[in-house]
């Protein structure tokens, strides 16, 4: 399915030709509950929509749950809705993905998500992100969660047909979500870099966000300056194609725990891990590499990011530069304790994630990782 992308408000006159062109009068409109008012994305999108029959759905968690996607279901059901536009970030995205999914679906929603079946849906998607981070405008993945735990469908059809990157939409973002969804971006970038299912065009992708992202992700952050955004945002889109062909590994894949049980947002959970990571597969031998190109071929990614950081510790300076970003690379135990929390995490792993990381990952090595992160007050 071809996508089509444009950059800069200067564009949006597009969405109104779009929508009348493929009939959509009656739109689903999917926000965030605070973010599409104080992005001012409201103000610049209403006058682009003012001749459509619009129906606002704003009333979900920020990690969709399973009831969440049923409910803006019928939602789009009962208003007989012919196309959905999505604004905001990563959750608000994955919510249209899903319930573009699901609106033709006679039976149980939740089995259908567990099974990953997605049948017929040909509804227009349109998405607009007010984060530079989660990159779902340019992926097939969506996440959901069923009973705490996550559970991620994909399928081409759920990749949004229309792209509108607008970087004015982050300059309110505060500095932490900044920081989060940038390190979001940040592991994707690196974690398709050296996925199992790397290729030559996703790694095209993922070299070019790293090193948008290394240069100016920290002066988004820290100096809220909007050139540096707006380059943050291409970077986020770049690292969203290379995951859509090469997918997230280890890092990801012990980072929905963090969110579920310990209420760390997303990207800030990916980057607890994510310098362990980078020090572990730095350090893969031909025994314990997953990656049929071999070792050597590994060697060869972790000397491309250590020639775009100018360090040959890469663990160590990305642990230095998700620092001075304002994030902490700890967290405190829950009134559980710290054996049973790390227990809960290892027994929640996205095993499929796990498997497309480049070096063999043993439970010691995790265990002692954990250690390490979640500590006492």
């Amino acid at each position: 399915m071809k996508q089509e992308v444009f950059s800069g408000a200067v564009k949006l006159p597009y969405l109104t030709n779009y929508l009348v062109s493929n009939k959509i009068h009656r739109v689903l409109l999917v926000t965030g509950n605070n973010s599409y008012n104080k992005s001012s994305a409201e103000s610049t999108l209403e006058p682009h929509l003012e001749s459509f029959e619009v129906t606002q759905y704003s009333e979900f968690s920020h990690n969709p749950k399973i009831e969440d996607v049923i409910r803006g279901v019928h939602i789009f059901t009962r208003k007989r809705c012919e196309g959905i536009i999505a604004v905001g970030g990563g959750s608000v995205l994955d919510m249209a993905k899903l319930i573009k999914a699901y609106q033709v679906s006679p039976g149980d929603i939740s089995s259908e998500v567990k099974e990953n079946i997605v049948g017929s849906c040909d509804t227009k998607l349109i998405a607009l992100p007010t984060t530079a981070g989660s990159g779902s405008e340019a992926t097939q993945f969506a996440v959901v969660y069923i009973d705490q735990k996550k559970f991620s469908v994909s399928d081409e059809k759920l990749r949004p047909d229309l792209v509108f990157l607008i970087s004015n939409f982050t300059h309110s973002t505060s500095a932490y979500l900044s920081a989060s969804t940038g390190m979001d971006a940040m592991s994707q970038s690196i974690e398709s870099f050296w996925s199992v299912n790397s290729t030559d065009e996703s790694r095209e992708y993922s070299r070019e966000a790293f090193q948008i992202l290394w240069k100016f992700l920290p002066q988004a952050v820290l100096e809220n300056n909007f050139d540096a955004k707006s380059k943050v945002m291409k970077a986020a889109h770049l690292a969203g194609k290379a995951i859509n062909i090469a997918k997230t590994t280890a890092a990801h894949a012990l980072s929905y725990s963090f969110t579920s049980y310990h209420g760390i947002a997303h990207g800030h959970a990916v980057a607890l891990t994510l310098p362990f990571f980078c020090g572990y597969n730095s350090q893969i031998s031909p025994e314990d590499c997953n990656d049929e190109r071999g070792a050597n071929h590994v060697r060869g990614i972790f000397s491309e990011i250590q020639d775009i950081i100018g360090e040959k510790d890469v663990g160590k300076a990305l642990a230095a530069f998700i620092g001075d970003l304002g994030l902490e690379l700890t967290i405190s135990e829950s009134p559980r304790g710290i054996e049973k929390d790390i227990d809960r995490i290892l027994g929640n792993i996205n095993a499929q994630r796990m498997k497309n990381n480049p070096r063999a990952v043993h439970i010691h090595d995790l265990q002692s990782m954990l250690k390490k992160i979640i500590i006492s007050d």
